[in-house]
């Protein structure tokens, strides 16, 4: 019984020596000729790393979409069917167009015919919008013929034919009491578009 004990405690220790014996082999098969050199490991792409560049993205396309939806809801806010309120925005666009045909003298075909033309446009459109409205829009075109003198710089006379005149008439459909008139030019001086004249300021 003792013997047999024995035997297999020896066989454990050779097994154990046979094992390291193996290792020291394998890793002096892995040294080669030339000596050993220590094994380098590759390194490895950290898993929180990973995690957060994987956030930053999702973070930065959020932003972005956040952006986005913002702009547009602005464009429409801005830009959207008029509510009766003065809208800085259109008007501006409406003046781009107008300064888009260049310097407009009165007489000429930029004040006469362009401008008078996109004015009227824009007019219509007011009356198809407000139509359903308590309010009723009328428009007079008047192309008078005249001469006035004044008194500036010595005295001169102005004489004008056939310009454009534009009146807009809006009223409560069932009538008013008061009125209040309210007007502006939309020529220019020969060598300017007129941007900052009074069909800006009224």
């Amino acid at each position: 019984m003792e013997s047999d004990t024995t035997i297999r405690r020896i066989k454990a220790i050779y097994g154990k020596q046979n094992n390291a014996s193996e290792k020291k082999n394998d890793s002096q098969d892995q040294c080669g000729i030339n000596g050993c050199s220590e094994v380098k490991k590759k390194p490895e792409v950290s898993l929180y790393l990973l995690h957060e560049g994987v956030g930053v993205a999702l973070v930065t396309v959020f932003i972005l979409v956040l952006w986005g939806v913002v702009h547009l809801s602005l464009q429409q806010l801005v830009i959207g069917k008029s509510t009766g309120e003065f809208n800085a925005v259109r008007a501006r666009k409406h003046l781009e167009r107008i300064t888009s045909f260049g310097p407009r003298p009165t007489g000429s075909p930029e004040n006469e015919v362009l401008t008078v033309n996109f004015l009227l446009e824009q007019i219509e459109h007011i009356k198809a919008d407000s139509a359903s409205g308590p309010h009723s829009v009328t428009v007079d075109v008047q192309r008078p013929t005249g001469s006035f003198s004044i008194d500036f710089l010595g005295g001169f006379t102005s004489y004008y034919d056939r310009v454009s005149n534009i009146a807009v008439r809006l009223e409560p459909k069932a009538g008013a009491q008061h009125l209040m008139l309210a007007n502006c030019h939309f020529d220019s001086v020969a060598n300017s578009p007129g941007t900052t004249q009074h069909n800006t300021t009224n």
